[in-house]
Parts: C-alpha cells; sequence; structure tokens
C-alpha cells in the first residue's frame, strides 16, 4: 500500500484533477474497493459511495468482456438521467490493480485530465 505522505500528493492530485475538469468528485481505490484518496465538492458521502461501487463496475465489466470473447476494458462510463457521468479508469501502478471513479458534468470533457492523473499517480506509486 501506499504511506500517508504519498496519500497526501495524490489527494493533492485529485484535488488537481477535479478543478482541471470541473469534476464533482474523484476516488481513487484499490481493487478491492478500500479508498486511497478522495476529493469532492462537499459531499463526503459521494466519495464513500464512488470507493464502494467502482470495483463493483469493474469485476461486472471484465466479467463481461471475459465471456464476450472480448479484451480487458479500461475504462467504463455510465452516464447518469441528469447529464453528468460516473467514469472509472482502470489500471496498473507498481502490479497493482487501482481505480479512478470520477463524476463529470454534463458535456465535460475528461480525458486528459483523467489521463494526466492517472500518469502523476503512477508517477507517485514509483512506475
Amino acid at each position: 500500500m501506499i504511506s500517508g505522505i504519498y496519500t497526501n500528493t495524490v489527494q493533492q492530485e485529485l484535488s488537481s484533477l477535479n478543478e482541471r475538469g470541473q469534476f464533482v468528485a474523484s476516488v481513487l481505490t484499490d481493487g478491492d474497493g478500500l479508498p486511497i484518496a478522495a476529493a469532492t465538492q462537499g459531499e463526503s458521502q459521494l466519495a464513500e459511495m464512488l470507493a464502494a461501487v467502482a470495483p463493483l463496475v469493474e469485476r461486472m465489466v471484465q466479467r463481461s468482456n471475459e465471456r464476450a470473447g472480448l479484451p480487458a476494458a479500461n475504462e467504463v462510463v455510465i452516464n447518469n438521467a441528469d447529464g453528468s457521468r460516473l467514469v472509472c479508469r482502470f489500471f496498473q501502478a507498481r502490479q497493482q490493480m487501482l481505480i479512478l471513479a470520477c463524476v463529470v458534468p454534463d458535456q465535460a470533457p475528461y480525458r486528459r485530465a483523467m489521463n494526466m492523473a492517472v500518469r502523476a499517480i503512477q508517477t507517485v506509486w514509483g512506475e
């Protein structure tokens, strides 16, 4: 796992991610749903929910892809009724599967901001 000083660095990166992308919330979890860092605009319960839901989404998508003979997914986007999106990005850092889950407002671009955050997190992790 990651030490406290690195957790603070990741926390700062998630705050920057939210500012860059105008995201409502972003959470980094491990594959079991244990939150590593989070940044939200107010609702801390949203961060806890994202941390719990992200691994379930990852498992469901990977199993579906496996059964369909498709390669592993690296991202899932769920479009919500209000136009916002839940984006879950799956990636490796030091042979550990991590999930970056973000709530993105309607029409807001997210890929560049999330790519930058993933690279920063992998750097912190020592990749």
